[in-house]
Parts: C-alpha cells; structure tokens; sequence
C-alpha cells in the first residue's frame, strides 16, 4: 500500500466483496466531484482515491472483506487504497470491526481485551489510551477530547459528549442528529436506504 490516508465518508452505506466487480469503472479523479454520484438513501458510495474512484460499502457479516475501515454512527473512515475499485469498511452496528492484518471484518472484542483502536471495542467502547485495553465509551457529560463518546451521544463543541439531537432540532453537522442527517440549519429524516445500483 503506497498512500495511507485517513478518509471520512459520510452516508448510509451497504456491503462489498470483491476488489474489481465489472460493474465499477475506472475513472481517473482528483476530488469526489469527479465520481459518479449515487441517488440519496444509496447503501454505496463512490469517493476519489489516490489516482480512481472508489466505490465503497459497509460489510455487515463477519469474516467479510476486503476491508479497510470501520462504518459508525454515520460515517465511514477508512485507508484510501492505489488501484482499488471498490472495498469494503464493517458495519460497527452490527459488532464488527476490520482486523487489518486479515482486512477481513471481526467480532469486536470484550471489555478489558487488548486493543490498539477505538473500533475493536464496539460502538460503545473505547480503547483506553493507557492500558491498551477496551473500556467503555464516555457517558453523557464526559470528556471527548482524546476519548470517543458512547450509543447515543456526539462530541459537541465544548469537547463534552452530549445526547444527539431529535429530528427538527437545530444543527450544524449530521453527527448531532440521532437521525446522523442535517440540512445545515436542523435535524431531518435520514432518506430510506436503497439497494445500491451496482451489484457487488
């Protein structure tokens, strides 16, 4: 792998299987507005890599991949990859992580199991930065400066976790809604998710 960077997808996602189905193109790009755009709701997304476009989709069953990244609360982070046309990031909501050795996706592991990231430890763990060790995610009203925020919360902007935000509620960034969509000025219905149109 030549480049790894840290990219962050925001959409409601679906699963992926092989590294090359026929059906993904390959399409030179510089930024995501050179890829194809995919109706709202889409359970696939494409985003630019390094030189093509992507198309990414969460796995939801383990052993799945390959995998490159983690889908939570919304949003995907993944490693861009050279030469990929589509790969997978496991659906955190149904407990699994991508183990990186395998880039195949895992069962999370238990409190006090011996961790390096965040996503080993399930939507409602963490880490912990010290023991190496998975511990619980903060509760409502705990620090998420170096910590992430627990089943039901967000990382306002006074770095506390707070209760995301119900649909109508005045927003800035999806990751405040329950709903993990907003308009720029209020929290609204995620759209229905949709088959993706490309079979993968």
């Amino acid at each position: 792998m030549t480049h790894v960077h840290v990219h962050v997808l925001v959409l409601v996602l679906g699963s992926c299987e092989r590294e090359h189905p026929a059906e993904v193109p390959r399409i030179a790009c510089d930024t995501d507005r050179d890829c194809p755009i995919l109706p709202p709701g889409s359970r696939c997304a494409y985003t630019c890599g390094p030189t093509i476009c992507q198309l990414v989709a969460v796995i939801d069953h383990a052993d799945g991949g390959p995998c490159f990244g983690t889908h939570h609360d919304g949003a995907s982070a993944f490693e861009s990859q050279d030469q990929v046309r589509a790969f997978g990031v496991c659906d955190a909501s149904a407990g699994l992580y991508c183990e990186r050795a395998s880039q195949r996706c895992a069962t999370v592991k238990r409190r006090g199991a011996s961790c390096r990231a965040d996503a080993e430890c399930g939507v409602d763990g963490r880490c912990d930065d010290d023991a190496r060790t998975c511990a619980s995610a903060g509760a409502a009203g705990a620090s998420c400066k170096t910590e992430r925020c627990g089943v039901g919360l967000y990382c306002d902007a006074n770095a506390r976790c707070a209760a995301h935000r119900a649909l109508g509620a005045a927003c800035d960034f999806g990751d405040e809604c329950a709903s993990f969509t907003c308009d720029r000025s209020h929290c609204i219905a995620a759209p229905a998710p949709i088959s993706c149109p490309i079979a993968i």
